[in-house]
């Protein structure tokens, strides 16, 4: 969820002023404030200056297909979309055909297989000797909000 800074900023202008008067409402109301403050508090806990992208790019016979999987505000959601996406891509029968090998901790294959990598942030599956021609990579990645940047048209 993104909140312009000046929209947040005259909320909570206006709920000081409100919380100001607090003891001079009755329970159910300040019951609210209470519960008001309560989302406030965890909105500010989960404020972030990131957002995070989740892509989806392949070459097959060299043909080149790029998308955007998802996009995520927080870093743990944005871990669970990625960790669904490469286990989406391993569910994939093409995955069983290929029978690619797992080569994360450096194994060397000399002959012309499948294989990938896989780390926290990034999967990548390619056909070893024509990597350039055949691979398939998901990524997590990161980038920093620019709080005073106007975007100069709509997506």
């Amino acid at each position: 969820m993104f909140i312009k800074k000046d929209i947040w900023e005259k909320f909570i202008e206006n709920y000081n002023k409100l919380f100001r008067e607090y003891d001079g409402f009755g329970d159910s109301l300040r019951e609210l404030i209470d519960d008001i403050d309560i989302c406030v508090d965890k909105i500010k806990e989960e404020a972030s200056d990131k957002v995070y992208v989740i892509t989806n790019n392949a070459i097959f016979d060299d043909e080149i297909d790029y998308h955007v999987y998802g996009v995520a505000t927080s870093k743990p959601e944005a871990q669970k979309l990625f960790d669904y996406a490469v286990k989406d891509a391993k569910c994939d029968s093409d995955f069983d055909n290929i029978n690619p090998v797992n080569v994360t901790d450096g194994i060397r294959i000399d002959e012309d297989n499948w294989q990938y990598v896989q780390t926290d942030n990034c999967f990548e599956l390619y056909l070893n000797g024509e990597y350039n021609s055949n691979n398939f990579c998901i990524e997590l990645l990161e980038f920093d909000i620019d709080h005073n940047k106007v975007l100069d048209r709509e997506i």
